[in-house]
């Protein structure tokens, strides 16, 4: 049986994206798993906006690699904006690694997904000797499966401001504004199939029900158009208030 277990540091967007990589394991034929020992692929959604948040990651991959230490099979993968900023030298520092997926990549890891799992028909024979290993640490994060009772919708994706303080366009990009008729199919979908919620492993059973809320993500809403729309939010001058002074990137300084 194919388990992915998945933990997430950051915020709603990492949280947002975690809900998606959930959804395309699902579709594979994954079931989730709040157990890492029982997974046979274990996502970390990273986080870079503090160094603490980045320390932790990387501490985690490190515990996290006993699994991998106790069967080769399992698949650890790393994702989130930690991964697209630090990608060559992740795969430096934590060559056990199976993959690394920026914050665009989540549509090839849902592929990368699907390429495995006919590989993990028998995984199950080895759990009981990975529920033996000693992981080390604990998960200070958004761990296992989300609530059945929410759905996230991307509104927007990326930023274009550039502020000095700010490092969300050089991880996700500049601004990205999904069409309305996107937007408003997205939340009749997750109402359509009730709670939304992936298959979990026969350990965590859960009762279907439909979305009580949504909550949609979005770096900017003012700046939010429908594409072909003229745009109604302020224009980008934090951007050029930085290149006039002469700012390079985010904790970069003044170019000399």
């Amino acid at each position: 049986m194919a388990c992915i277990y998945i933990e997430t540091f950051g915020c709603q967007m990492n949280e947002a994206d975690s809900q998606e990589i959930i959804d395309r394991a699902s579709a594979a034929g994954y079931e989730v798993t709040s157990d890492p020992s029982a997974a046979s692929v274990v996502v970390l959604n990273t986080c870079t906006v503090r160094d603490s948040a980045e320390r932790r990651a990387y501490g985690r991959m490190a515990h996290l690699r006993a699994l991998k230490t106790g069967d080769s099979r399992v698949k650890l993968i790393v994702c989130g904006c930690l991964a697209e900023q630090d990608r060559d030298r992740m795969r430096l520092r934590a060559p056990y690694l199976d993959g690394v997926f920026g914050t665009s990549d989540v549509a090839r890891l849902g592929e990368q997904l699907a390429a495995w799992r006919p590989g993990f028909e028998d995984f199950s024979e080895a759990s009981e000797a990975r529920a033996l290993l000693r992981l080390g640490g604990e998960a200070d994060c958004i761990a296992g499966a989300f609530s059945h009772l929410r759905a996230f919708v991307t509104v927007q994706r990326g930023c274009s401001y550039y502020c000095t303080f700010c490092i969300v366009p050089y991880v996700r990009g500049r601004f990205d504004h999904r069409p309305m008729d996107e937007i408003l199919a997205d939340v009749r979908a997750a109402i359509a199939r009730g709670a939304g919620a992936p298959r979990r492993c026969a350990a965590t059973p859960i009762r279907a029900r439909r979305p009580r809320w949504f909550r949609a993500r979005w770096q900017k809403p003012p700046s939010y158009r429908a594409r072909n729309q003229p745009s109604r939010g302020r224009p980008p001058r934090c951007a050029d208030r930085a290149a006039s002074a002469g700012y390079r990137r985010p904790g970069a300084g003044l170019k000399t």
